[in-house]
């Protein structure tokens, strides 16, 4: 190997870990991980707990062989779920969950009566009072003293080992513990007084509880783990009958009367729910000044930092209400689909308006559902939101979407031209248009930020080449906001102090700089040989192969006589054609992607 040889290898291998570096400061270790040319970290997947082992607690049989589980266990892991508190709620306790080495058992305090419940209670009390069992959990506070209403002869927990040991929930725990799991908390605010339990509830509570042995271990592990302590419960207002008391607050009442002016619309007892109903989640939020009902598929979790970015407030103005009552006229734990109060709007997510399927929700009170036909329905008193599965939350995760395959190409002579749609979609900040020209011309589909077709040409600016768009500065916010509820990854450079959602803040200071960076974050060093080019003025890719004679008048005399074949853009109109400055420009751009021996950007 020359020396010249040896120095380019080494500026390539100084710049990658410096990009690298950069990446992991952005939050993106997979992108990183793969720059440094090792395998990627492999992306967390859901905890999970086998169905065969989720057993519910509500009759005689399930009771004794919980009562024998958890009497032979040396540790048992628990949680509670109950209904949602709101402000000056006190909700009883509807569900334990307790996970043995081999189960998990759901206690279910609404359903289960007689024998069987004094069965279950006595071995819960048992087995949290035993000197013989280690009990794991995360916050326990809460949960024993909602335990103390329904456990007669429960006096305190002992030897309870607290996981909570920062003011992280529980799955940030989970994430810094056990990286290689994610725990999904869309359930944690449902309604669990509401029987039967949903499958996506009962799938949660398991993961809930099962989750705190190997979080344990792993602490453990770590020199984390907090020691064993006594936890007795502080006092209660409520009690059992909470769970099981109407609390009529009148929304019921009133649902009833908007529903009957509904088309499409009904209310029906819970046990006659059709059969194919889809269950939907309402939340009540507050974005500003506005009221609204965020209609969502039940079991998916709402970021707020998305619904921020779909409403176009910003995300400190953006929170799930505290005032149900008094701003949307019903309980947190029963908020409808449908509004009940005429300043209040409704919102919903796309998969739902188009659904086929009937979709129910809280009918505002105890034992009955509002049902919509289908998503139709809902759409006469909804209006739609941006597709959340559009929106990366995170830069790794806008990375590892980023490409589309083989995006179709057609070629004539020199010149390979873009010929479809590709998965490879970046929005770049408008002060990086120059380097947005240079993707294009790769078949990046590159927007920019702002950039807008000019409309009619001036004498100044005639419709010619650069001068047929333009920018407009008070679009770029809206054009960045947009291009990250559409997915595609947001391009910034580094002066830009905000942008919204996921992005990637480039360090060059020049277009060439800028494109040699990303092509090494796209993982583009081979487009330049094999995709077709997008126009560098506009980012079209609906091309228009000419004659010479189709022409004449527009393109230069030199050039009809040399050129077998012209190029019109059918987005902005420009032409074009093969010859020394095409070559030229991709000679620049094959240089640049083929050589790893540009300068290192600090």
């Amino acid at each position: 190997m020359t020396a010249l040889a040896v120095m380019a290898s080494l500026l390539a291998t100084t710049k990658s870990l410096d990009l690298a570096g950069h990446l992991r400061a952005l939050g993106a270790p997979r992108a990183a991980q793969r720059l440094d040319g090792g395998p990627p970290p492999v992306a967390p997947t859901p905890f999970t707990v086998d169905a065969s082992k989720v057993h519910l607690v509500a009759d005689a049989a399930a009771a004794a062989a919980f009562s024998a589980d958890v009497g032979s266990a040396s540790a048992i892991a628990l949680d509670c779920e109950w209904r949602p508190d709101g402000p000056g709620e006190d909700h009883a306790v509807a569900l334990a969950q307790v996970a043995t080495k081999s189960n998990v058992w759901l206690v279910d305090f609404v359903d289960i009566s007689g024998p069987a419940r004094i069965t279950a209670l006595d071995a819960l009390t048992n087995a949290l009072q035993s000197q013989h069992t280690s009990i794991v959990a995360f916050s326990i506070a809460a949960d024993v003293s909602k335990l103390s209403s329904v456990l007669p002869n429960f006096a305190q927990a002992t030897r309870v080992v607290d996981l909570a040991t920062s003011s992280d929930g529980l799955a940030a725990a989970v994430r810094r513990w056990l990286p290689m799991y994610h725990l999904d908390k869309a359930q944690q605010r449902s309604d669990w007084a509401l029987r039967p339990l949903s499958p996506a509830q009962v799938a949660y509570a398991a993961a809930d509880a099962a989750v705190l042995l190997p979080l344990l271990d792993a602490m453990r592990a770590g020199g984390a783990a907090p020691s064993e302590r006594d936890v007795a419960p502080a006092p209660r207002t409520s009690t059992d009958s909470d769970a099981a008391e109407p609390d009529d607050d009148g929304a019921l009442a009133v649902a009833r009367a908007v529903v009957a002016r509904t088309p499409g619309c009904s209310i029906v007892a819970a046990d006659a729910m059709p059969a194919d109903a889809v269950e939907v989640n309402a939340l009540a939020v507050e974005a500003g000044d506005r009221k609204l009902l965020v209609v969502a598929e039940a079991g998916k979790r709402l970021d707020l930092k998305w619904l921020a970015l779909a409403l176009d407030t910003p995300r400190r103005r953006v929170r799930l209400s505290s005032r149900c009552v008094e701003a949307f006229g019903v309980a947190p734990h029963r908020v409808p689909p449908i509004a009940l109060r005429d300043d209040v709007s409704v919102v919903a997510t796309p998969a739902l308006l188009a659904s086929t399927r009937p979709l129910w929700g809280s009918a505002g009170g105890d034992g009955y559902r509002v049902v919509f036909e289908d998503g139709a329905a809902l759409a006469r008193v909804a209006s739609p939101l941006p597709d959340p599965a559009l929106y990366y939350a995170t830069l790794d995760e806008a990375l590892d979407a980023y490409g589309g395959g083989n995006a179709p190409t057609t070629s004539s002579g020199a010149v390979r031209l873009a010929a479809g749609a590709t998965g490879r979609r970046v929005m770049l900040d408008a002060s990086l248009v120059a380097c947005a020209r240079r993707l294009r011309m790769i078949g990046v589909d590159c927007a920019v930020a702002g950039e807008v077709l000019r409309k009619e040409a001036t004498p100044r600016r005639p419709l010619d080449g650069c001068d047929r768009v333009h920018v407009i500065a008070s679009k770029v916010d809206t054009d960045l906001r947009r291009a990250a509820l559409e997915g595609r990854l947001v391009v910034v450079a580094s002066s830009r102090k905000r942008a919204p959602g996921a992005c990637y803040v480039v360090r060059g200071t020049t277009p060439d700089q800028q494109f040699d960076e990303l092509l090494d974050v796209l993982g583009e060093r081979g487009a330049v040989a094999t995709w077709g080019s997008r126009c560098g003025i506009c980012n079209g890719c609906d091309w228009h192969t000419l004659a010479p004679e189709a022409v004449v008048g527009e393109a230069p005399q030199g050039v009809l006589a040399d050129a077998t074949e012209f190029y019109r853009c059918g987005v902005c109109g420009q032409l074009f054609w093969p010859g020394a400055k095409y070559e030229d420009t991709m000679a620049t751009l094959r240089g640049l992607a083929l050589t790893k021996a540009v300068s290192s950007v600090s």
